[in-house]
């Protein structure tokens, strides 16, 4: 069977039960959005977010880690707070991608430097 299907059923069906409450009810601290419920996976994000009534916005929240979406309830508090983490964790990626290029230079340039020294290089390789 494929798997992918298994995950979309598994969205498609949900559980109807935690995804009423969330939706029905404010979130009340970060961990309550950032961390999934069903995974215990810390790097929840948003796929869409609308303002709901008054102070309040309305969130898709989606989990990288088992593909879980819900729906939740947050006031404008929390979402500056989720904003802030998101950010970080944003930082957190790019510093990660930045020193990963540099390592990859690195090597490649290492490798580069040994085979013209080992004359591996000839004008005609250019």
């Amino acid at each position: 069977m494929n798997p992918r299907k298994d995950k979309t059923r598994k969205q498609a069906s949900g559980h109807p039960a935690h995804s009423r409450r969330l939706a029905d009810s404010v979130a009340k601290t970060i961990e309550d959005v950032a961390c999934c419920e069903y995974c215990e996976c810390d790097m929840v994000y948003p796929i869409d977010w609308e303002q709901s009534d008054g102070h309040n916005w309305r969130v898709t929240l989606r989990c990288p880690n088992c593909e879980e979406v819900t729906d939740g309830l947050m006031d404008e508090e929390l979402i500056e707070k989720f904003d802030c983490l998101l950010d970080r964790g944003t930082d957190s990626l790019v510093r990660d991608l930045r020193n990963l290029t540099y390592a990859n230079m690195a090597t490649e340039i290492n490798a580069f430097v040994t085979a013209l020294d080992a004359g591996h290089l000839l004008p005609e390789d250019f």
